[in-house]
């Protein structure tokens, strides 16, 4: 009979194989390269495919959330926009046009993960507004 320490290692091991596995078989955003690339310009050097494909999966995740956060912002101000208009409801979407992101947008919500990004000042306008 097994020590109950070496089961939970070999189930541990079984599992680690199978994300190994489920990692190699993914196709990701974020090259393998550009990781490397990336890893390599802060001193980490890794030939270890596995751990390069695993840094590339939490990138790619952490950039999901903060476009799904910035997405969210935009939307939010741009129904802050259309009530702002006092229009009837057909009448909003043709006045104040589509949503769009912006790099404010971008910016708050990078704010929300602790990144503070400002606009470039020669992005601005003249009275400092918002984008040209």
């Amino acid at each position: 009979m097994k020590p109950a320490g070496e089961d939970a290692l070999s189930q541990a091991a079984t599992k680690a194989a199978v994300i190994a596995e489920e990692l190699e078989n993914t196709a990701l955003t974020i090259p393998d390269e550009l990781t490397q690339y990336l890893l390599g310009t802060v001193g980490v050097v890794s030939q270890d495919q596995g751990s390069l494909r695993l840094v590339s999966l939490a990138a790619q995740r952490f950039l999901r959330m903060v476009m799904a956060d910035a997405q969210q912002i935009a939307k939010r101000r741009y129904k802050q926009l259309q009530a702002k208009k006092g229009l009837s409801a057909k009448d909003k979407e043709k006045a104040v046009g589509p949503w769009a992101l912006t790099a404010e947008d971008l910016s708050t919500a990078l704010r929300e993960y602790g990144i503070n990004h400002e606009v470039p000042p020669y992005f601005l306008d003249r009275q400092g507004q918002g984008l040209v």
